[in-house]
């Protein structure tokens, strides 16, 4: 009988301990890394009043470009695992992310702080953040690539307040009639003619026709923004004639870069041929082929912005031969 209480006493006791150890290690695997939730309200006095805090943006760039929270840096969600030990080196840094109604930062937020990022905070979405915001992208500059890999130095792209700034026929001067002038009624004379007024510019020859080379730069170019549901560009006659005559121009005068010596930036050039625009943007490139030159703008993110910006919906495409390969000028326009 003893024997049979004693076997029974150590079959409960080896019970209990089996139970209460493996409770909490069960509980211990499964629990994730923390991230903390942020109001905006409280987001905002932080930004205000502290230093050092990165706001991330975790949409694509495509919405980023068209409103984000100003001093934003945009990761796309499905980026965050291969961009984030390269552009968020500081794992202790506080982090809001954001996106835009509040599904994918809930995302990003998580992935974060499952790669050891201790101070992540879900700002939620955009689309409730009731301070400001910028409409024009951060980083939609006027950009040019060079045959190397490193993209160079952007300029800002500029902002046109007032159309009435380009006068068409100032930019455009043309021969006034014989008929715009009263004449005598008297016996009719033969009708002077007027000399043209001198043009105030250097005009080369522009090609404004659609050839094979541009349909094809415009094919690459809309099919990369179907990907992202953009509207396709359309090629504005005009818009294409400066781009050909910047294109030309940079081979002739033997340079590369957005400022010209006889038109001056492109946002001048396009005044002064009279095409007047709310915003725009310039993109060239040099390289061996119009494949080669679309491949290498889009691999840079200044450049592909330009060309996916959906607020853009002209373009001008100028391509032009040089001993160094095919020189290219896109002039994106938002009338």
């Amino acid at each position: 009988m003893k024997r049979i209480l004693y076997l029974f006493t150590v079959v409960i006791l080896v019970c209990l301990l089996s139970l209460s150890g493996c409770s909490p290690l069960q509980s211990e695997s499964d629990e994730k890394p923390i991230y903390q939730t942020i109001s905006s309200e409280n987001a905002k006095k932080r930004l205000d009043s502290e230093k050092g805090i990165i706001l991330l943006d975790v949409r694509s760039e495509a919405e980023y470009a068209e409103k984000h929270i100003p001093g934003s840096l945009l990761i796309p969600v499905e980026a965050i695992e291969t961009q984030a030990a390269e552009k968020l080196k500081d794992k202790d840094a506080t982090i809001f992310v954001y996106c835009r109604s509040g599904n994918r930062s809930v995302i990003a937020a998580q992935a974060l702080a499952n790669m050891n990022y201790t101070d992540v905070y879900n700002l939620g979405g955009i689309n409730s953040w009731p301070y400001a915001t910028e409409a024009t992208p951060l980083s939609t500059h006027s950009a040019e690539v060079t045959l190397t890999s490193e993209p160079q130095k952007a300029e800002p792209e500029e902002e046109v307040k007032s159309v009435e700034q380009t006068n068409r026929d100032e930019m455009q001067p043309s021969p006034k009639k014989a008929t715009e002038s009263p004449s005598p009624v008297s016996a009719p004379e033969p009708t002077p003619k007027q000399t043209p007024a001198p043009a105030p510019l250097p005009t080369p020859e522009p090609n404004p026709q659609i050839n094979a080379e541009k349909q094809k730069m415009l094919d690459l170019i809309n099919a990369e923004r179907a990907k992202i549901g953009a509207a396709p560009l359309s090629a504005d006659i005009k818009v294409m004639e400066v781009a050909q005559v910047k294109s030309g121009d940079m081979v002739k005068n033997n340079y590369f870069s957005h400022d010209s010596p006889s038109y001056g930036s492109p946002f001048d050039m396009l005044k002064k041929f009279g095409v007047t625009f709310q915003g725009a943007a310039e993109n060239i490139a040099l390289n061996s082929s119009i494949e080669a030159a679309h491949a290498a703008l889009m691999k840079s993110e200044g450049h592909r912005i330009n060309i996916l910006n959906p607020s853009y919906i002209y373009i001008g495409i100028g391509i032009s031969d040089s001993p160094k390969g095919k020189v290219v000028a896109q002039m994106f326009v938002k009338k």
